[in-house]
């Protein structure tokens, strides 16, 4: 086991060093710092470890040649196998975010579709959503129907709002989707609408809502030109 260890890294480590070489034959402007060196010679152990695990049903690892000079290769190519595993994890974030923001969207679906649907549960998972896709990629396809469920939750929860019994809790859940930046303008669209609406108890839910939304963009809007100017004179 010690023995394949040592092929795997020993190859790596060489074949890295082979790289820096190679780059300093050829022009390259890098320079022959110890950091330089060790990140070479790191880079190429780490690469030949991927390699060889990746290529572990159809390698023959009972021969240790095979192995040594399978490494050198791969430390050789320590750059661009790197950048496949860093490819391969923002690839494996994009499925997970994916897959969090399709659940959100499948959630908010069913609740806005059912008469008992409940309106704190769809602006919950609005935000959830909203959330995961400003801290991670996703694809498009799923940014658009998010965005698309989103809109029409906001004006699914305004009409149910005109004949709930109770719709401040419906006023509350436009209110909350609106704190996410892009539906900010259709939230407060919609609570302007119900503000002037006739019935009494959906106009006086939504002005106190309206207000609060817009007191509260107001305020981040202060903040972030105060941050904006701090950081342009220090």
């Amino acid at each position: 086991m010690w023995g394949h260890r040592i092929a795997v890294i020993g190859g790596g480590a060489i074949g890295g060093a082979f790289w820096l070489v190679s780059q300093f034959v050829y022009g390259s402007t890098y320079s022959a710092s110890a950091l330089v060196c060790a990140d070479a010679i790191g880079g190429g152990a780490i690469a030949a470890g991927f390699a060889i695990y990746v290529s572990a049903d159809f390698l023959d690892k009972s021969k240790l040649e095979k192995m040594f000079f399978f490494s050198i290769a791969a430390g050789l190519s320590f750059p661009s196998i790197l950048s496949t595993i860093s490819n391969a994890k923002d690839i494996a974030q994009i499925h997970s975010t994916n897959r969090q923001v399709q659940q959100s969207v499948q959630t908010v679906q069913q609740q806005i579709s059912s008469p008992g649907g409940n309106p704190a549960k769809v602006a919950q998972e609005i935000k959830q959503a909203g959330t995961a896709l400003s801290v991670n990629p996703a694809s498009p396809d799923v940014k658009l129907s998010y965005d698309a469920v989103s809109k029409t939750a906001i004006s699914s929860l305004s009409a149910k709002a005109t004949n709930a019994k109770n719709p401040a809790d419906y006023v509350g859940a436009i209110a909350q989707i609106g704190t996410v930046p892009q539906f900010h303008f259709d939230a407060a669209s919609k609570l302007a609408e119900l503000s002037n609406s006739s019935n009494v108890r959906v106009s006086a839910a939504a002005k106190p809502a309206l207000e609060r939304l817009t007191e509260g963009t107001t305020q981040l809007n202060t903040e972030v030109e105060a941050a904006t100017s701090n950081k342009s004179h220090p």
